[in-house]
């Protein structure tokens, strides 16, 4: 989930076998998943991609709301993913809730505590500023509901009691990145995966 972290004071990068949109699109999520989208300016972006002069506004005619947008909605796919693999690769929901754990504190101990949610932090900088962006943000967020309610669903859950309990384990898991950030130590991620592990159970939430 990871790109190349841009070196203060040293020439840009390249990223080497990407087109330049996707090195384009690469940096900007870089940028704006750490620094946030008000802070992220275009000719920054076009600096550190080692894009060529005038290629961003080919690419995004839309300017910085589509750059952001299309940012937005690739992060989110990138989790999506992330969410149906690890639902495919343990058999109790426990398992889960711990592996997700586990994948979201490697990556913010790889990132020196810099990189959070893909799409949480554009979220609050510009999500009540721009329609464009704000849709990409809903979309992004009721996806990866709609993707843990059908998981939970298949595991036991009532239909609109998953719903119910996606939402309890997104809200959670996102709250507990952005304590772990903050306090830079990764442990509210594992109380969070714990205590839903023991408590978020088909019976437990249909009481």
């Amino acid at each position: 989930m990871n790109a190349e972290r841009p070196t203060r004071g040293r020439p840009p990068r390249v990223r080497a076998g990407l087109d330049t949109r996707s090195r384009i699109t690469g940096t900007a999520a870089e940028l704006m998943r750490r620094q946030g989208y008000h802070a992220t300016g275009l000719a920054e972006v076009v600096a550190r991609s080692g894009a060529p002069r005038g290629s961003l506004y080919h690419y995004f005619p839309g300017g910085k709301e589509q750059l952001a947008s299309e940012v937005v909605a690739g992060g989110a796919k990138v989790v999506t993913a992330l969410i149906t693999a690890t639902f495919a690769a343990n058999p109790d929901l426990a398992g889960v809730l711990r592996t997700f754990a586990d994948a979201l504190a490697a990556n913010l101990a790889r990132s020196g505590f810099r990189d959070g949610c893909p799409v949480a932090t554009i979220t609050l900088d510009a999500a009540s500023d721009s329609a464009l962006i704000g849709e990409s943000c809903a979309a992004g967020f009721t996806d990866w509901r709609d993707t843990i309610a059908a998981e939970l669903s298949r595991r036991g859950f009532a239909a609109g009691e998953a719903a119910k309990a996606a939402t309890l384990v997104l809200s959670a898991f996102e709250g507990a990145l952005l304590m772990a950030r903050a306090t830079r130590n990764v442990q509210p991620l594992h109380d969070v995966a714990d205590t839903l592990a023991a408590r978020l159970t088909p019976e437990a939430v249909a009481r």
